[in-house]
C-alpha cells in the first residue's frame, strides 16, 4: 500500500509539473512517453483533469496514510498495473483476436500477478467497443464494488455529460 501512494505521487507531480510547464514548440515527448509508459491512462488525465483537480489530488496523497490509503489511491494504483498488464497481454497475443484457451492461459501465467486471469487475456484480444479501458474496467469492478461503467468513469472522469453518455452506451451494447 506504500508503494500505492509513492507511485502515484510520483505519478502526480509529473502531471502536474508537465501541466505547469510553459508552451514550447516542441512538446515535452520523452517525457510524455515515460509517465504513459509506467502509468498507462495518465495522459488522458492530464488531457481532461484541470490543473485544480491535478493539484488536489497531489495535497490528498502528501495527507494519506502509506499504511491505509483512501480506496481512489488502491483503485488508480490496480488500475495501472492492470491496464500495463492489459497492454503486455496484447504485445504477447500478436494481433490475434481469437486466441485459444491455452495460449490465454499461458500469457496469464507469464503476467502474474497483474493479469487476473485467462479470461482477462481473451477479452484483451477482442476488447469491447476496441477500448482495452473496459476489459481493465470489467477486471476491476468486482474488487471495488462497483460497475465497471462507474470504475471506468471514477478512473478517467470526463467533465462532458454526453460524452459520458456514448462511452457507457458503447461499452453496455458489447
Amino acid at each position: 500500500m506504500r508503494d500505492a501512494v509513492a507511485s502515484l505521487t510520483e505519478k502526480y507531480q509529473r502531471l502536474v509539473a508537465l501541466r505547469r510547464a510553459p508552451p514550447s514548440a516542441e512538446p515535452p515527448t520523452e517525457a510524455m512517453r515515460a509517465l504513459a509508459a509506467r502509468w498507462p491512462g495518465a495522459l488522458r488525465e492530464l488531457d481532461r483533469l484541470p490543473i485544480e483537480a491535478l493539484e488536489a489530488r497531489l495535497a490528498a496523497l502528501a495527507a494519506a496514510d502509506p499504511e491505509a490509503p483512501p480506496r481512489w489511491v488502491l483503485r488508480d494504483d490496480a488500475w495501472h498495473r492492470t491496464m500495463a498488464a492489459a497492454l503486455r497481454a496484447r504485445a504477447l497475443l500478436r494481433g490475434v483476436r481469437h486466441p485459444d484457451p491455452a495460449r490465454c492461459e499461458a500469457i496469464a501465467k507469464a503476467l502474474d500477478p497483474d493479469a487476473p486471469d485467462p479470461a482477462f487475456v481473451s477479452a484483451v484480444a477482442a476488447p469491447p467497443a476496441g477500448r482495452l479501458g473496459w476489459v481493465v474496467a470489467a477486471a476491476l469492478a468486482p474488487r471495488f464494488g462497483v460497475s465497471p461503467e462507474a470504475l471506468w468513469q471514477e478512473v478517467a472522469p470526463s467533465h462532458d455529460p454526453a460524452r459520458r453518455e456514448r462511452v457507457a452506451g458503447r461499452a453496455s451494447r458489447t
